[in-house]
């Protein structure tokens, strides 16, 4: 019979092991969550620079966009990922993203940061942790274990991270609010001047941006108020309503208030 073992006395592979599916699961998101939240970051601030190098017009609008002076392009590239992604909404340029009606790249970046560090937050993380399962070979055992468990008992390990049927649930109802601002940007101001002289596809990105960014982050590609009153109306709705889909999966997907709840009726009965 082998005697007992001290933690201090076990290597880390071994207390890995004794640790359980749960607790390596919880170290895993401790690696994963951070590298997603700098990784989104830093490589969208990367790509805003090169954009910035690639574009004249871009280069054109730091240097003469503000009263006080030119912009710098590193600083502006980083900040402006950093604050997409944060939902912070704040520009270094005084009339937010209105100079890039017509530059499709910029909008499309911002459009991606804002979703992916907030309503499709916990959508993409699931996605990225579904990746590493499917890519996880069968021979690494434990690894593809933890990513399993992650993926059936999300809640257990993070607050944010939902099974399979909210995490659809919700990427359904992103759509479809953003559908219903987007058809309202594009019907209601359809004849009014502020879209007047922006091309056909210029007119459904900035729609699309202003759609996510009104009611998470902020920005603006148009002036919100020469809008028409029924776009300002759906925009007010659309912020009001923006956490209910994330706080509902939140809510359904609690296993410990499901466990709670059948705790107390078999105490009742």
């Amino acid at each position: 019979m082998s005697r007992p073992v001290a933690k201090s006395e076990l290597t880390r592979h071994e207390r890995y092991r004794i640790g359980g599916t749960e607790y390596r699961a919880l170290e895993m998101l401790a690696r994963i969550v951070p590298l997603y939240y700098l990784g989104f970051i830093i490589s969208f601030g990367f790509f805003f620079r090169i954009y910035i190098a690639c574009s004249t017009y871009a280069q054109t609008v730091l240097q003469t966009s503000n009263d006080n002076g030119p912009i710098e392009p590193w600083f502006f590239s980083f900040f402006i990922s950093l604050s997409s992604f944060t939902n912070l909404g704040l520009n270094h340029l005084d009339a937010s993203m209105v100079p890039f009606q017509n530059a499709p790249c910029p909008l499309i970046f911002c459009i991606i940061l804002i979703l992916v560090g907030n309503t499709a937050y916990a959508i993409m993380l699931r996605f990225i942790i579904w990746i590493c399962y499917k890519m996880t070979p069968s021979s690494k055992e434990m690894e593809r274990e933890t990513f399993r468990y992650l993926l059936d008992h999300p809640r257990r390990c993070y607050t944010t991270l939902f099974p399979a049927t909210q995490t659809w649930w919700l990427f359904i109802i992103l759509i479809i609010i953003t559908l219903v601002e987007l058809i309202s940007f594009l019907a209601l101001n359809y004849w009014l001047p502020i879209l007047s002289g922006i091309s056909g596809g210029s007119r459904f990105l900035d729609g699309l941006f202003q759609s996510v960014a009104t009611r998470n982050a902020g920005f603006s590609v148009v002036s919100l108020a020469d809008l028409n009153p029924g776009s300002q109306l759906v925009y007010i709705v659309a912020m009001y309503i923006s956490v209910y889909p994330v706080a509902i999966s939140m809510r359904n997907s609690n296993v410990y208030q499901v466990s709670a709840n059948r705790s107390m009726v078999c105490f009742l009965v």
